[in-house]
């Protein structure tokens, strides 16, 4: 059966925030520091404070979505807490130095980038319900960030796109900080929900959502071939 979106290697390979954030760094593109270690790993801790030191962290599951049990560690203390959290949902984590800055996405259709959308959750940060709850956060559309600087992401995501060989409607997410701006991941299972961004990001482009919906199923394919059936007898 054709499907939409990226291929089974290009999905694997996004999905594994460890091997993506290789594969990207060595394109010369911004992923924050990090290292990736065993939740229930006795020595996670003395792991973590060797690669970042002090530093406020975020904790996330490698290969998992929609910010289900990322934890936002500021003080090193509450680091084993955040650890013994996290088990729960998954043993292979990646802790990354936190960025401080304003969330923006790109949306993509193949390797096009479509246009930025800058996302303002109400309170905390953006997590699982400030993704699905509708009214729990404000998005600016285009992002409010400076013309050049949103060139600049719309051809850090072209080129991240290429590097993981995504294609059909994606998203890469990004920090903008002060002075500095981080790739988070790319996501090649974008919401198509009223409140998601990918569509708003295509509206941009003047590509409405019933538009966008049939430019992705024109790009549906079945990337391998079923084999000849055995002639009977053979």
């Amino acid at each position: 059966i054709p499907y939409v979106g990226s291929g089974v290697l290009a999905s694997a390979l996004a999905m594994n925030k460890t091997v993506a954030n290789a594969i990207l760094k060595n394109r010369g593109l911004p992923v924050p520091e990090g290292v990736t270690i065993d939740s229930e790993d006795p020595d996670a801790l003395k792991i973590i404070d060797a690669a970042l030191a002090a530093r406020p962290v975020c904790i996330k599951p490698n290969a998992g979505g929609s910010s289900v049990g990322i934890e936002l560690v500021d003080d090193p203390a509450d680091r084993a807490a955040a650890l013994a959290r996290i088990a729960n949902v998954a043993k292979r984590v990646l802790v990354e130095e936190k960025i401080e800055g304003v969330e923006v996405t790109v949306g993509t259709l193949d390797d096009r980038p479509l246009g930025s959308t800058e996302i303002e959750p109400l309170t905390s940060f953006y997590d699982f319900h400030h993704k699905y709850t509708k009214g729990a956060s404000r998005y600016h559309s285009p992002a409010r960030i400076p013309a050049e600087q949103e060139r600049l992401l719309m051809d850090w995501s072209r080129e991240a796109i290429r590097a993981l060989g995504c294609s059909g409607g994606c998203r890469v997410d990004f920090i903008v900080g002060q002075g500095r701006v981080a790739l988070l991941e790319v996501n090649t299972l974008p919401g198509m929900t009223a409140v998601s961004l990918l569509p708003m990001c295509a509206g941009l482009a003047g590509i409405s959502y019933e538009e966008l919906c049939l430019q992705m199923l024109d790009r549906a394919r079945l990337e391998r071939q079923p084999r000849e059936a055995p002639t009977p007898g053979a």
